[in-house]
């Protein structure tokens, strides 16, 4: 159990808020977990689910994911784990997801949308990145 560890957990672009609350009810001991989106219809998405999973703790964000992640920059607010599955390319999070994790946490970066990330050549993908 990680328990001792009070393990924090951002997941900065959540959009319906279900990944957070499985953070939270699959991981025994997980301290904080944020669940956060810019956009208001995924805010409320996070908000409704949580209640419909019995009020798990899980905290629900409505902030630029950026300005989150910089916000909690500093060693006293660095998240354990930062999880990002942004749609298109994460490049632009990068800078500010390293900074708000913890020496020795996790940078988690699943970008779903593949096409738009390497399109359908590698000089594309190059480019880009």
């Amino acid at each position: 159990s990680i328990a001792n560890e009070g393990f924090t957990v951002l997941e900065g672009l959540s959009a319906t808020g279900l990944r957070s609350i499985r953070y939270k009810k699959e991981i025994e001991g997980l301290g904080k977990v944020i669940a956060n989106d810019i956009d208001d219809t995924a805010y409320e998405a996070i908000r409704r689910n949580i209640a419909l999973n019995d009020g798990v703790e899980v905290d629900a964000s409505m902030m630029d994911a950026v300005e989150i992640m910089m916000k909690h920059r500093t060693k006293q607010t660095q998240f354990h784990i930062v999880d990002l599955d942004p749609y298109g390319s994460a490049s632009v999070l990068l800078d500010s997801a390293v900074q708000a994790v913890a020496d020795g946490g996790m940078l988690c970066v699943t970008c779903t949308d593949g096409p738009v990330l390497g399109g359908n050549s590698p000089e594309v993908c190059m480019y880009r990145y």
